[in-house]
């Protein structure tokens, strides 16, 4: 009976899973609305409306007199895959007719709407990208929001994702070649872009030694004209990291001009013997550069295309530099919370607990660092965008391993060690005076207490179910330990339920708290072989779902 009960709601899950995955086809589109057109004019006001899909995906953005502005682009769908707290954000970038960043908006998301709306408030945050490029916008280092750091993390990376992954050169799409290698590094064998700095390609001999680099300067130069069209340049890398030579490749410019600059020797030795570093800081005109005589403007051009190259690959590698020392912030912070849940395993499944002293310095702890700090409690809204979008194995693993133990604790060993050790409210609960309590409740008072978590858990399911906009983190206080970002329902809610545990043993837990009644719906106990009134509310929570599956 307890497999069956814990079946329930695993089917639970997987329907609701299933039927968010239909709805979203169902709803979302590559195409951006025209209604999106409200979010746009307080970044471009001269745009009146939205016209055809131009190049990169979007949508043009036109004046009054249908005279095109710019274009506008979303992160949806592709950046999807990249969930904060509870679920993705999809991000509205507007862009110039030069192509440059004018500014991002949240066109919707699936994410906890605190943390989105701290996201919303953080002006900062927003206009990290403004006055960039398109690649430049792709490798931009962009800092995170205090009290969001998931939630603003996945749309920064799903920001990255939807312009590097897609908004790669439409001038010089093709990769690099053999012959292209050769004409550098005439032993060349095998070429392979590097997977972290796309514009990098690695070479190697037939015994696989590594021979150098070549670095594209496309699509970083992709903008720079020089007499009526850009160029792709190749710039080759030796082992030392010093440039060992310039071939110019594709061209719409002019081509006698073109290709007076390949036969141009000594122009394109100019640059041998720098670093990357050396070249992305060289002024031309001080160093003496005045191109290649009949053909000044394409030279120029080549030359401060292979300038904003090393400046964007200079950039990429302090991107990355920034992600690993995010990558290790994470790992920090995912220790951390890792270490407190097994500090709570030990607690609560040994001898331990009866020690008051370490009980008392563990609840401080769990307060201050998983609720005040971290902000890592479970919550029917985090579980509920889980079961949605899937689980943000990365970026929350120690949030991911925290629910977890929570659900597989209560399933064998009968411990509910979450609620009862390692929630923070439940800790806060636990630290407040007891003179107040009530010793025995009026039963006409508990009959009403005790509908209070069905009601809840009746209202998350067609919420969830439904699609419907209704924010599930307004049904319980734990937002409230993000300061920064609460709104008044979850701090009434919070308040409400600890002034009640003033008087109530643990009143919020034992009659407010829906998380706290699936944790216990699947613990094991001595009742466990027997049907209970929550294993038919979970069975009518299973039809509910069955039926708005098939009907919906």
């Amino acid at each position: 009976m307890h497999a069956l009960r814990v079946g329930l709601l695993a089917a639970i899950v997987m329907l609701l899973h299933a039927h968010h995955e239909r709805w979203s086809l169902r709803a979302s589109s590559t195409t951006i609305p025209d209604e999106a057109i409200a979010l746009v004019q307080p970044l471009l006001p001269a745009a009146t409306r939205l016209g055809e899909v131009e190049p990169h995906g979007g949508r043009q953005l036109l004046d009054a007199g249908g005279r095109p502005l710019g274009f506008v682009v979303q992160t949806s769908p592709s950046g999807d895959r990249f969930l904060g707290f509870s679920g993705p954000t999809n991000l509205l970038i507007v862009f110039d007719e030069a192509e440059r960043v004018v500014g991002a908006a949240i066109a919707s998301s699936r994410d906890t709407r605190d943390h989105v709306e701290l996201i919303r408030r953080h002006a900062k945050f927003l206009k990290s990208w403004n006055g960039r490029s398109w690649n430049e916008a792709a490798q931009a280092e962009v800092d995170g929001v205090a009290g969001a750091t998931l939630t603003s993390l996945a749309v920064a990376q799903s920001l990255r994702r939807r312009l590097g992954g897609e908004g790669g050169s439409l001038k010089f799409p093709e990769p690099l070649t053999l012959a292209d290698a050769r004409s550098l590094f005439p032993a060349t064998a095998a070429v392979e872009r590097d997977a972290a700095l796309p514009a990098l390609w690695r070479l190697r001999d037939a015994a696989g030694r590594e021979l150098g680099w070549i670095l594209h300067t496309s699509p970083a130069a992709d903008e720079i004209v020089g007499y009526q069209g850009p160029s792709e340049a190749r710039i080759g890398i030796g082992p030392d990291g010093a440039i060992v030579g310039v071939v110019v490749g594709k061209s719409f410019d002019n081509e006698p001009y073109v290709g007076y600059v390949r036969d141009d020797e000594y122009f394109r030795n100019l640059f041998n013997k720098k670093s990357l570093e050396q070249l992305a800081t060289l002024d031309l005109r001080e160093a003496g550069v005045e191109g290649v005589s009949g053909a000044t403007m394409t030279s120029m051009a080549v030359a401060q295309g292979l300038v904003r190259a090393a400046q964007e690959q200079a950039a990429a590698l302090e991107r990355r530099q920034a992600d690993e020392a995010a990558s290790l912030a994470s790992i920090r912070r995912n220790g951390g919370t890792l270490l407190v849940v097994g500090l709570g395993l030990a607690l609560g499944l040994t001898s331990w607990r009866s020690d008051k002293r370490l009980r008392r310095a563990y609840q401080l702890l769990v307060i201050v660092y998983l609720g005040f700090i971290n902000g890592d409690l479970l919550s029917l809204a985090m579980f509920v965008g889980w079961a949605q979008s899937g689980i943000p194995w990365t970026g929350a693993l120690g949030l991911v391993v925290l629910s977890a133990a929570a659900f597989a604790v209560p399933i064998m060993t009968k411990h509910n060690i979450y609620c009862s050790h390692i929630c923070p409210h439940g800790a806060v609960q636990q630290l407040l005076p007891r003179r107040w309590l009530i010793q025995r409740v009026p039963r006409r008072l508990l009959v009403v207490l005790r509908m209070i978590r069905p009601l809840l858990l009746a209202w998350v399911l067609l919420v969830a179910f439904g699609e419907w906009s209704f924010s599930l983190v307004d049904l319980e206080p734990f937002d409230a330990y993000l300061w920064r970002a609460a709104a008044w329902p979850t701090c009434a809610v919070a308040v409400v339920g600890l002034a009640a545990s003033l008087f109530l043993p643990l009143g919020y837990c034992r009659y407010g708290c829906p998380t706290g009644a699936v944790l216990g719906y699947v613990r094991r106990h001595t009742r466990s072989d027997r049907l209970t009134r929550a294993d038919a509310f979970a069975a009518m929570g299973l039809a509910l779902g069955l039926a708005m599956f098939w009907f919906g």
